[in-house]
């Protein structure tokens, strides 16, 4: 139809996956969520895969969105943390304990996690050091993985 009353076509730019504003929707998808991941030793890469992407589906965010995963130092050679970002072409990105500590605000610390890294909380103080920017989901408990996920701050010009 070419009539001038009716656009049935147009584009968004969102990093969420169920936007489409128009029948016919070019998306435009910004990679700006970064996901802090942390894991015990050894987590073979399904579960990690498994838990970021049930958050992402939990907050309706498309693994097009994501620019980097974040974590500890010391996970900077974990096989699974790897071989996942490996898999989505993703880039790992390793903070120290004291840039980790560095990071202001408020996060779920765990005793556990301070006594063997250094640090209290690792997936979300890794998320928002990335990102320089604010945690968009808190921590999220998985067999062995805990994710979080921070927005970049961002805009888009025309």
């Amino acid at each position: 139809d070419l009539s001038e009353n009716t656009c049935d076509t147009g584009f968004a730019v969102t990093v969420r996956k169920s936007v489409h504003p128009f029948k016919n929707t070019l998306m435009l998808c910004p990679r700006v969520i970064i996901v802090g991941i942390g894991c015990k030793r050894n987590t073979d890469n399904e579960q990690i895969e498994n838990a970021v992407i049930a958050c992402l589906n939990d907050m309706d965010i498309s693994i097009y969105a994501v620019e980097a995963v974040s974590s500890i130092d010391i996970k900077k050679n974990e096989k699974g943390l790897l071989d996942f970002c490996k898999k989505f072409n993703l880039e790992l990105r390793t903070f120290s304990a004291g840039e980790l500590s560095s990071v202001e605000g408020e996060f779920h610390e765990s005793d556990f996690v301070m006594r063997v890294t250094g640090v209290g909380s690792v997936c979300e103080r890794s998320a928002v050091f990335c990102s320089k920017g604010r945690l968009i989901m808190n921590k999220r408990v998985f067999d062995g993985v805990t994710v979080a996920l921070a927005l970049k701050d961002w805009s888009c010009r025309f």
